[in-house]
């Protein structure tokens, strides 16, 4: 965008923004300003009819003007300009591409309003989530600090993370079978050695 383009765009941004703070006389009317933002140029540019300063842009704001003065409402004028310049495009220009510069909010149009936001939804709940699991195992690993868990020769109950236990003193991480004395893992029911309940 050259310095001519800003100044164009900046000119027709603060004269619309201007009248509508004063409070002009047809502030709230439709101007060209207001509509050629929403159009692309049909001489194959790219741009929005604001920033371009080819003839068929001239073209291009003088027929919004004219339906503009006819009464249509600014949707009334987008269709019309469509209308009108689809099948009238600049000849050297490319032929695919659409004169309606802004995203309908109807059929397919309605999926780019709508997939942003949910984007935003769905991200932030994962940011939440993660955020959450991550602080829960800085604390010392959530519910299993406080658990206890129990001793392998008496049965008795013993806070995690103790060496022996509180009620008959024997080595919690290690455990015998009553029966034969063969070590057993915590956690195993029945000695591997003889079969018996540990």
């Amino acid at each position: 965008m050259n310095r001519r383009d800003f100044l164009r765009g900046a000119a027709t941004l603060g004269f619309t923004g201007a009248s509508a703070l004063a409070g002009a006389p047809g502030a709230s009317a439709l101007t060209v300003g207001g509509v050629e933002g929403s159009l692309r140029c049909y001489c194959g540019c790219g741009k929005v009819l604001a920033m371009c300063d080819c003839e068929y842009a001239d073209n291009g704001r003088a027929f919004v003007r004219e339906k503009i003065q006819e009464g249509l409402s600014k949707d009334e004028v987008i269709d019309a300009y469509v209308a009108q310049f689809t099948m009238d495009r600049a000849p050297n220009g490319p032929q695919n591409y659409p004169l309606r510069a802004t995203v309908s909010k109807e059929g397919r149009g309605l999926s780019l309003w709508l997939i942003p936001p949910i984007g935003v939804i769905v991200g932030a709940s994962l940011v939440y989530y993660f955020l959450k699991q991550d602080l829960g195992s800085k604390k010392g690993g959530g519910a299993s600090a406080s658990s206890s868990m129990d001793c392998g020769e008496c049965g008795a109950s013993v806070p995690s993370g103790s060496k022996f236990c509180t009620e008959c003193g024997s080595e919690v991480g290690a455990s015998f079978c009553r029966s034969c004395g063969e070590s057993a893992t915590p956690g195993d029911a029945f000695c591997s050695n003889c079969g018996e309940v540990l």
